[in-house]
């Protein structure tokens, strides 16, 4: 997820979403953030989970109900 908002048709999707910071580091493991996301042409502001190991990513969403992933190279 990015960090900064991306243009629109970025990341497969109409309305894409973003982090309001940065992700949070191998040390920090888990960090409460929000998110900026588009819902039905409105921007929300959505408290997310975001855990961070040396492996990979996780971010979840209690609102959407989504759960991202994505690996650490």
């Amino acid at each position: 997820m990015p960090e900064s908002p991306p243009n629109e048709y970025m990341c497969g999707t109409h309305a894409p979403g973003w982090l309001n910071g940065r992700h949070p580091s191998v040390a920090e493991g888990k960090k409460q953030t929000l998110a900026s996301v588009w819902r039905e042409f409105i921007l929300e502001n959505l408290s997310m989970d975001i855990i961070c190991s040396e492996k990979r990513m996780i971010a979840k969403s209690e609102v959407l109900g989504k759960l991202w992933t994505s690996d650490n190279r």
